[in-house]
């Protein structure tokens, strides 16, 4: 990723010595064709289960790319990071409803601080510019977080009713 742009940067300064040479139109807009395509790789790679460095480094190209405000960056990022973390819910098993609800405290407890943890090491406040303001809903992270524990609230309010074994039942709900 370094060196295409490395590449990209090179071309757009190719692009601002010489703006009326065809050549050099045509190369910059192979060019950014080739970053547009960077751009969603590098969106698909928060999809995955990655940790805080890979996700500083993604993020850093992501800016390098100049194509998203920092508030647009950030939705990105919660964005994928909650496709990912949605993934891993979707492929617990649903078959034995205490299994579930112990599962899914633990993905909810380690996934969720994992995600909180690569967001404010990367944005360094939990607030950009537009999102301050007399809301006083305490930004994007604060949102998404509430949001997650609400889903996390309603499953576990489906699944606590179906555990018909008390002992099962409070080792659940100690969870």
């Amino acid at each position: 990723y370094e060196e295409a742009l490395d590449l990209q940067a090179f071309a757009l300064k190719l692009k601002a010595i010489h703006p009326d040479l065809p050549l050099i139109q045509n190369l910059v807009s192979d060019v950014q064709q080739y970053a547009d395509e960077m751009l969603h790789q590098l969106l698909h790679l928060l999809t995955t289960n990655i940790q805080l460095p890979l996700c500083l480094r993604v993020i850093g190209y992501i800016r390098r790319l100049a194509v998203l405000r920092e508030h647009q960056l950030r939705l990105h990022f919660l964005r994928c990071r909650d496709a990912w973390f949605q993934s891993t819910i979707h492929h617990l098993p649903t078959s034995s409803p205490y299994t579930y609800v112990i599962k899914l405290t633990d993905l909810n407890r380690v996934h969720l601080y994992d995600i909180i943890t690569q967001y404010r090491a990367i944005f360094f406040d939990d607030t950009s510019p537009q999102e301050q303001g007399t809301s006083g809903d305490g930004g994007l992270l604060y949102g998404w977080v509430m949001q997650k524990i609400m889903e996390f609230l309603r499953a576990v309010h489906i699944a606590l009713p179906q555990i018909a074994d008390g002992a099962s039942l409070g080792t659940a709900a100690c969870c």
